[in-house]
């Protein structure tokens, strides 16, 4: 924890507890960060030749850039997709975990626009954030998927 640096003691006291939530969360994100290293890790070492998708989110909520994405659709309503994938990534041609998020539409079939696509781990911290409690239910659709 910090010394005495401000002469408040309310002021003091509020960053001595926000100092103590921040480590416990640059600790929280480092773990994070290597439960996804570890697992993409582990599944290229199993050499699983098939890719796996798992719904995990769906929200009303957009970015300022999706806003823009959807506006021309006037009138009709969207819903953000966010999934966890096991499949090859287009950029190093070996399997990745990828996050998808899809904006589709609600009213029109076959109406989604791509909004992000990328491995988990250089996906922005929020991201790997949300997603850090499913990567379970991506070896589950693994298993599944191999079951004899």
């Amino acid at each position: 924890m910090s010394h005495n640096a401000f002469q408040s003691e309310k002021l003091q006291s509020a960053f001595e507890k926000l100092e103590g939530k921040a480590e416990i969360l640059n600790q929280n994100i480092d773990a994070i960060s290597e439960d996804i290293r570890a697992l993409e890790e582990k599944l290229h070492i199993l050499q699983l030749p098939i890719s796996a998708q798992v719904k995990v989110a769906v929200s009303t909520k957009f970015s300022k850039e999706e806003e823009d994405k959807i506006k021309i659709y006037e009138e009709c309503p969207f819903k953000a997709l966010e999934s966890l994938k096991w499949e090859k990534d287009e950029t190093s041609g070996k399997y990745r975990l990828i996050y998808q998020r899809l904006l589709e539409s609600e009213e029109i079939p076959g109406l989604s626009i791509e909004s992000m696509l990328r491995p988990l781990i250089e996906c922005p911290m929020p991201v790997r954030l949300r997603m850090h409690p499913h990567l379970h239910k991506i070896v589950e659709v693994l298993t599944e998927q191999i079951e004899v």
